[in-house]
Formats: structure tokens, sequence, C-alpha cells
């Protein structure tokens, strides 16, 4: 229970809860845009069985996201796919895209180029990342000396 008096904690949950209010928010106008056409008796039913709905998938969709960061190789391909996407659309800007259409071959060595740079990225953040971890731990091992 030590957690309840880190600051980490309740920053962590108010963002937690602020993003749920915004997406509440949104589901709330969906829903209300949905049965805003139904006689009054179906229009209550139909938001409460909405906003059910809404709760139950997001808990559940959420849990299935945390499952799915636990796979090994599925962060890799997220930003290998990120990368792609942003080197299309660096091809597609019309600043250059008269001067990419004669050239055919960067329509496929810029994404890949795109998503070799961002996986490289994640990937040296992430070791520099270990490597402060190491740091912290060893300078409390020589505090506690």
């Amino acid at each position: 229970m030590s957690f309840l008096s880190s600051a980490e904690f309740w920053i962590a949950l108010s963002q937690i809860i602020l993003i749920n209010i915004v997406l509440s928010g949104d589901n709330a106008v969906v829903i209300a845009m949905a049965s805003r056409s139904l006689p009054p008796a179906q229009q209550k039913k139909a938001i409460l069985f909405g906003s059910v709905g809404a709760i139950v998938l997001r808990v559940v969709l959420t849990f299935f996201a945390v499952y799915l960061l636990t796979l090994p190789y599925l962060k890799l391909l997220g930003a290998a796919l990120l990368g792609w996407v942003a080197g299309e659309m660096a091809i597609s800007d019309p600043a250059i895209a008269a001067w990419v259409a004669d050239r055919h071959s960067l329509h496929t060595v810029v994404p890949a180029l795109g998503a070799m740079l961002v996986v490289a990225v994640g990937k040296w953040l992430s070791g520099r990342r270990e490597q402060r971890r190491e740091q912290l731990q060893a300078t409390k091992k020589q505090a506690a000396v």
C-alpha cells in the first residue's frame, strides 16, 4: 500500500480518470445521436444499454490492450508500421509529389527507411532508459552503504 503515497501513482490515476471522462463524453454524444429518432420509451432503453455496453467494452478492451502489450514483438511491429505510414505521408506531400512521381523506387524506399528510423530510435531510447535505471540502482546501493 506504499504506492498510495507516491505522487507518480496519483498523477497516473488522475490521467486515467481524465481520459475516461473525455471518452465517456464522446460516447454520450454518439449514444444520444443514435437514439434521438427513437420513441421516448425506446430512447431510455437505448441510452441505458448503450452506456452499459460502452463501459463493458472499455473494460474488456483495456484488459485486451494490456495483454497485447505483453507480446514480445508487437511494439516493434507497431513502431515499424508507424514509421512506414510516416514515410508514405512524406512522399504524398504535395510539395514533393511531382518530384517523387518520376522516381518509383522512392515509393518503397522512403517508407522502409521511415520504419527503420522509428524502430532504431525506439531501441536507442529503450537502451538509454535501461542504462539510467542501472545508474539509479547503483547510486541507491552506494547511498545505502
